[in-house]
């Protein structure tokens, strides 16, 4: 296994479309294709997360024959199939296109597949509350927009496209309330605080068997190679599904979870899987690419503007919002109050606990009780309910407890996920390429030895997990974080030029921080001048999105559209004068461009190199400047890129000096992973991994016998090489004993070595 690339697939990425690449592919020396969700979906699905059906292969996509015959033409390759599976919701936003919702809202509590979401009967007196409509029903019924019709021979209400099951008002299985007043009073489980996206218990083995039919066919034909679980943590109980899905896949084949790990938290050893889905290295070099000399200048002073304080408080807005019906659910349930509830959960350092009968993780047990504990600090008054919502999770005497102790667990994590990654890290901005998914914004850079503490960490323990810098969930692509990390190197002229750059235009301006998320994403993203056409709206939709994300001065539910306006404003305002434009694009020039393609080069490399597999998202093989969805999946010029590949066997040195099209990043992965794919046992779990002495903790080096790595963060210093003579397959150069930085980066940013 050397590598894997992944797709977005759509209607406009069908399997067709993937099978033009696949030649790409094989030029990159990727072994994997990688793809979003393949089983049928919201039509016009953009990702596919939102699925309708898993018993059926999209047709959009192309359909069961698309597929059969895009893996033929990846076995003619040697390819394997990846593909990414939800197994934690399913789409409920347009009802009639589930038929196992659909079912539920019309039969209710005795229809036969009710059990397969996680409704909360009582809570609804015998109804599902339905948080979708724009206005109250018996409003739009006066104002003539519901219509009363058939479908498919049965009665049904259709309310501008939302269609539900109609009939009897009185008999009715669901309650129709805005999305306002209805979130909070929902009484089914949802992916996060998402309405439209409702869990399925996956812990039923009627279920489970149901969901998974399809897949296991696919696998059995021998179409799927692997599978990368979504957001495992919504599960009741993962370990058990994870082993189930195990099942279906076979001892050999490749199974990765999307499980966000925080700090130095660990996947429980006990899951089947190679590993998780690479999070944690994104962050790793990320922290290697800052200088710890601008850790001052990018660090707020007051307690009260840290990380964590905005995150404690962000989680606990979130749970008094969308996120309320799951804490109402757990209060009532264990008898304690909504704060108790909240306050407990807002003080969890990690997205979960993994306490599961008869056994529980002593790491599990320390994870709440450091919770409660930091809880019990904070809300003295609290204690006693404390006390009791703490027995009932860590030792449950009854099924109600026990009951109590699964929810809890799977609410901790969407507190997490929407609290920190979509609200505080949106708030948290003095450097936004800290903000990433699981990562601690808190933790401003790491040296060279602690990279190799994990890197040899990672060999150990799961040396089949994926290495990742670009997903489809990253806020930012690798490139623009490292673009941002340079900023860390030259704090005096970034403020300066922000300062500068805010005194020559005339727009009123929003508030600071506002403008900061501004200026970063401009300078992170910057394509030059003249600017491309489309580039001005991608960045004012992101700010947009940035804005309802914080949630301080804008949001989903209730947008501030003036207060967006002048946000607007002032974009479009430091994107149309032209002294600005100068500015920026002189200050890209001077202290970003090059400084971010060495960071980006050298991040490549490590991802290539280290222990563990690399995954290259859509694009990324190239120079890419994407913002978080729905940037980063926007289309690519497929033929550019795939020509590109068809340039590989340019000088590399040659390819530098000239790195605007981006091929040098292209080059440096293909010679990497060609490497991975001649020399598998340097690589693979039983490899070795061997430290070498450089003069700087800005430098990592490490040998993968016979293969030597050398990524400097820094523009001088030395690596003490192994006995013997050795080339660097970039350069041609040969060195002995010691290796000296400035030398090699005078002619290209890093260094894959052999033995002469």
């Amino acid at each position: 296994m050397t590598a894997s690339y992944r797709v977005q697939l759509s209607a406009d990425f069908p399997f067709a479309a993937a099978e033009e690449i696949l030649d790409h592919l094989q030029r990159l020396n990727c072994t994997y294709l990688y793809t979003s969700p393949i089983m049928t979906a919201i039509p016009g699905s953009s990702h596919f997360y939102d699925g309708v059906d898993p018993t059926t292969v999209s047709d959009e996509l192309g359909g069961e024959d698309g597929l059969r015959r895009l893996v033929a033409a990846m076995e003619e390759r040697g390819l394997g199939l990846l593909v990414d599976l939800v197994p934690n919701h399913l789409s409920v936003a347009r009802p009639h296109l589930n038929r196992w919702w659909w079912e539920t809202l019309r039969d209710g509590p005795d229809a036969a597949c009710a059990h397969f979401f996680d409704i909360d009967w009582d809570a609804g007196d015998g109804q599902v509350i339905l948080p979708f409509l724009p206005d109250r029903f018996e409003a739009l019924d006066r104002r003539g927009a519901v219509t009363r019709t058939v479908l498919g021979g049965e009665p049904v209400l259709d309310i501008g496209g939302f269609v539900v099951p109609g009939g009897d008002a009185e008999r009715r299985y669901y309650r129709l309330e805005t999305g306002r007043d209805g979130r909070r009073r929902r009484n089914y489980r949802v992916f996060f605080e998402v309405s439209g996206l409702a869990a399925i218990r996956m812990e039923d083995d009627e279920v489970f068997d149901t969901v998974t039919a399809k897949l296991a066919g696919l696998i059995d034909d021998g179409l799927i190679d692997g599978l990368r679980l979504d957001h495992v943590d919504g599960l009741a109980d993962p370990g058990a599904t994870i082993a189930r899905f195990r099942g279906i896949l076979g001892p050999d084949r490749l199974l990765l979870v999307e499980k966000i790990t925080i700090g130095d938290e660990q996947l429980p050893a006990d899951w089947p899987v190679q590993g998780s889905t690479g999070y944690d290295f994104a962050h790793d070099t990320f922290r290697l690419m800052t200088d710890p000399g601008g850790a001052v200048a990018f660090t707020p002073q007051r307690a009260e503007d840290r990380f964590e304080a905005i995150e404690y408080h962000a989680k606990c807005e979130v749970i008094d919002g969308g996120l309320g019906a799951g804490a109402d659910q757990l209060s009532r349930l264990a008898n304690v109050s909504f704060e108790c509830v909240k306050t407990a959960a807002a003080h969890f350092d990690i997205y979960r606990t993994y306490l599961i009968d008869p056994v529980a993780r002593s790491v599990d047990r320390a994870g709440v009780e450091r919770a409660f504990n930091a809880a019990r600090a904070a809300r003295p008054d609290l204690t006693p309910e404390l006390d009791a919502l703490g027995r009932q999770v860590l030792s449950p005497e009854n099924g109600r407890e026990r009951e109590v102790r699964q929810r809890f667990q799977q609410f901790t994590a969407p507190v997490m996920a929407r609290g920190v990654e979509d609200t505080a890290m949106y708030r948290y901005v003095p450097l936004l390429g800290l903000n990433e998914v699981g990562s601690d914004p808190g933790v401003f850079s790491i040296t060279a030895s602690r990279f190799h503490q994990r890197n040899l960490q990672r060999l150990h323990d799961w040396p089949g997990a994926m290495l990742t810098t670009s997903t489809h969930d990253t806020k930012r692509s690798e490139d623009v974080r490292a673009r941002l990390a340079a900023l860390t190197g030259c704090p005096d002229e970034w403020f300066a030029f922000v300062v500068g750059a805010e005194n020559a235009q005339d727009s009123a301006p929003p508030h600071q921080e506002d403008r900061s998320i501004l200026w970063q994403s401009i300078v992170g993203t910057w394509p030059g001048l003249p600017l491309p056409e489309g580039y001005p709206d991608r960045i004012l939709a992101y700010m947009t999105k940035a804005l309802r994300e914080a949630k301080r001065r804008s949001g989903w539910t209730d947008p501030d559209i003036d207060y967006e306006q002048i946000v607007e404003g002032y974009a479009r305002g430091a994107l149309s004068t032209p002294a600005v434009l100068a500015m920026i694009d002189r200050f890209v020039s001077d202290h970003l461009l090059w400084a971010g393609r060495r960071n980006s080069i050298a991040q490549t490399l490590l991802r290539c190199t280290s222990p563990g597999f690399p995954d290259l998202y859509r694009g990324c093989e190239s120079w890419d400047l994407s913002l978080v969805d729905p940037d980063n999946r926007r289309r690519l010029d497929w033929p550019a890129l795939t020509e590109q590949s068809t340039h590989l066997e340019v000088d590399p040195v040659q390819a530098w000096t000239s790195a605007d099209s981006g091929l040098v990043k292209m080059l440096v992965i293909a010679r990497a992973l060609g490497l991975r794919l001649v020399l598998p046992d340097s690589f693979g779990p039983g490899s070795d991994y061997l430290r070498l002495p450089a003069s700087s903790e800005r430098i990592v080096a490490f040998r993968r016998a016979p293969v030597i790595v050398v990524a400097p963060f820094v523009q001088d210093g030395s690596v003490e090489l192994p006995p013997g003579s050795w080339t660097d397959r970039f350069t041609n150069r040969t060195w002995q004993q010691v290796l000296d930085v400035g030398e090699m980066v005078s002619r290209f940013p890093v260094g894959l070595l052999v033995p002469t």
